[in-house]
């Protein structure tokens, strides 16, 4: 039997103080890609990449830098799940917040 292939996609803001618990959990899941859209905040950026890095899993993990303005924070929201479905490998896609 062959392993099912799914993408999780997780879109983050400004999350910092919370990223280095809730990343960890994303990767434990063991998908087969991690997508994170993300806003241009530098300091995120490396969190995730920090991350990544010490879970062994920046191979599977692709960061989509949302630059593109949008009207109002909810439709930012599904703007970036959207964003993240688009790009997936995979039919398969759990969508989580942070």
């Amino acid at each position: 039997m062959s392993k099912i292939q799914w993408s999780l996609v997780c879109p983050i803001k400004d999350e910092v103080d919370v990223l280095k618990f809730s990343l960890p959990s994303v990767y434990a899941l063991q998908p087969d890609e991690v997508i994170i859209p993300i806003e241009p905040n530098s300091e995120s950026i490396e969190m995730v990449k920090r991350i990544a890095r010490k879970c062994r899993y920046q191979k599977k993990t692709r960061i989509i830098v949302l630059r593109e303005k949008t009207p109002d924070w909810r439709f930012r929201q599904a703007y970036a799940r959207r964003k993240g479905f688009q790009v997936a490998r995979n039919d398969l896609i759990c969508a989580r917040d942070r």
